[in-house]
């Protein structure tokens, strides 16, 4: 298995062109590095850019349309998304650890159904998460939820999303299958 991390060099926002619609640039960017590295497996956020930050879902949408003109087509493409249920018992918990509504508002989550695909990481993966949201805002992952302040991590999405993740398992992530033109075979997912 191969795992490669991509930093964009592509031009997401073109001037004029408004932060949600992607450009032309960043959709050929995309389909070339799609042709170039072949992936086996596409990961990315789902249509809701995961957290409704408008240049998440630029990134979707950039994706999803390179997918329609690449050369390659992965056998698997797959968009994250949050439990719809999970992301309430986050807000309610988090407003009631913070005593302040936390978040934007735009992370909703989508209900899980047959279509969405939940994978288990191995372990260790809780750690190196918990970890990672530490490097974002120091203690934001590690720090038991009572001692949390909004002085220390604020009240933004990544509070909500630590608090997801307590909700749902931070080993767990949950994907829905990205569209690809059907002329050309769609991605298969297996269960």
């Amino acid at each position: 298995m191969v795992v490669v991390t991509w930093e964009s060099r592509c031009h997401w926002v073109t001037p004029g062109l408004p932060r949600h619609q992607v450009s032309l640039g960043a959709r050929h960017c995309v389909a070339k590095a799609i042709a170039t590295l072949r992936p086996d497996v596409l990961l990315t956020v789902g249509s809701d850019g995961l957290t409704g930050h408008l240049d998440h879902v630029a990134c979707h949408r950039a994706v999803q349309r390179a997918l329609d003109i690449s050369s390659h087509v992965p056998p698997v493409a797959l968009g994250a998304v949050l439990d719809r249920h999970a992301v309430g018992e986050a807000h309610d918990q988090a407003t009631s650890v913070l005593r302040r509504k936390v978040g934007s508002g735009r992370v909703t989550g989508v209900d899980l159904d047959p279509k969405v695909v939940t994978v288990t990481g191995p372990p260790g993966t809780e750690e190196r998460r918990r970890r990672a949201l530490d490097a974002y805002v120091p203690g934001l992952g590690t720090a038991k939820p009572k001692s949390l302040s909004c002085h220390r991590v604020g009240a933004g999405d990544s509070v909500l999303l630590r608090f997801v993740l307590d909700s749902s398992g931070w080993d767990r992530d949950r994907f829905v299958k990205l569209r690809c033109d059907e002329r050309r075979g769609s991605p298969r997912v297996t269960q």
